[in-house]
């Protein structure tokens, strides 16, 4: 009888450990290390400095990653490089890069059609773009196949534009101009989006079909009542959603924004639904009151369904996480529905 333990066995232990377990498992043996190695090296970080010559990771690792994050902008020599040196990459995540990522490094992934996923958090948006020699994106539409793009503006620009004396205007045009063509050119394969409405070109979105649309994040804030109908549209168009998360902040001396209207939902698959988060809900709003989620709501998949202070919705499967002093109840009409609802695992 063999003692064996079968390599199926071993990588669905190994995807479960985190990176120092999985260091220790790799250390096991050779046999171990082959099969960790594809998680321990799937996502590699490459840091830029100016006036510095960015680093190729080694020859041996470059089969291995999927995910690169750069820190401030790469060189476009060495940024070609990476790209054609490393088969699997599929995702890019730009960090740091405070003047703004140039237009020309985001043409060179979508001319790689392996690259899916591109990545800009808060500290290398667009807005300042404008202080510096940019190209700006060649037409209003730039087709891709990207599947998933995660776009999140600097939240204080307003205030920074107070003490710095920045044109406030002008850095929204930029940005704009920037994230509505490589937005608009993948509606067709659009799978996971998340930018700011109030840069997000949300009236020429609603144009568009997104037939693959299944995980959708809105934050920023509306900047005229028009965009909360675009909004709406927008979510309306997700035939089968898995994650919704609208964290917008309200226009004043307006009410609170239905998401959905009640002929949107008859059209759609809530079943599929494993996230919902939702700032200032309406009453009125019937996405958080359609039996689909209801019969969500006891199922394994969705454990609970939370309201916090009549400000925030947040649906979510798994065990809730509470934190500091925040107390967190379950609607009332929405227990009088529902007979029982098994506790969080």
């Amino acid at each position: 009888m063999s003692h064996s333990i079968d390599e199926d066995a071993i990588f669905l232990i190994a995807v479960q450990c985190r990176t120092r377990s999985l260091k220790r498992l790799a250390s096991v043996s050779r046999r171990f290390r082959l099969i960790c190695m594809p998680l321990l090296f799937s996502t590699c970080r490459v840091k830029h400095r100016p006036r510095a010559k960015g680093h190729i990771p080694p020859p041996g690792l470059r089969p291995y990653i999927r995910h690169l994050t750069y820190e401030w902008v790469p060189a476009p020599s060495t940024f070609r490089q990476h790209l054609k040196h490393s088969p699997r990459l599929c995702a890019i995540t730009f960090q740091g890069s405070w003047a703004g990522v140039p237009f020309a490094l985001i043409e060179l992934c979508l001319r790689h059609p392996r690259i899916v996923s591109i990545t800009f958090p808060e500290d290398s948006d667009w807005s300042s773009l404008i202080y510096y020699t940019a190209v700006p994106p060649p037409q209003d539409s730039y087709p891709n196949s990207l599947e998933r793009l995660f776009y999140t503006s600097y939240p204080w620009k307003t205030t920074r534009a107070r003490l710095t004396d920045r044109d406030r205007l002008k850095e929204h045009t930029v940005e704009a101009g920037h994230l509505g063509p490589l937005v608009l050119g993948m509606h067709s394969t659009a799978e996971s989006l998340s930018f700011p409405v109030d840069v997000a070109p949300l009236a020429h979105m609603v144009e568009l079909s997104w037939p693959r649309l299944r995980d959708l994040t809105l934050t920023g804030r509306f900047s005229d009542a028009s965009q909360v109908s675009y909004m709406s549209r927008l979510v309306g168009f997700m035939s089968c959603p898995r994650s919704l998360s609208i964290q917008v902040a309200q226009l004043a001396d307006h009410p609170r924004p239905r998401v959905l209207q009640k002929h949107q939902l008859r059209s759609m698959d809530m079943h599929g639904l494993q996230s919902l988060t939702l700032a200032y809900p309406s009453r009125r709003c019937h996405l958080h009151t359609c039996r689909a989620i209801l019969e969500a709501l006891v199922s394994p998949r969705l454990a609970s369904l939370l309201y916090e202070n009549s400000v925030g919705l947040s649906l979510r499967a798994g065990r809730p996480s509470h934190a500091g002093s925040i107390f967190v109840r379950v609607l009332a009409h929405i227990g009088s529905h529902v007979d029982a609802a098994p506790a969080a695992p």
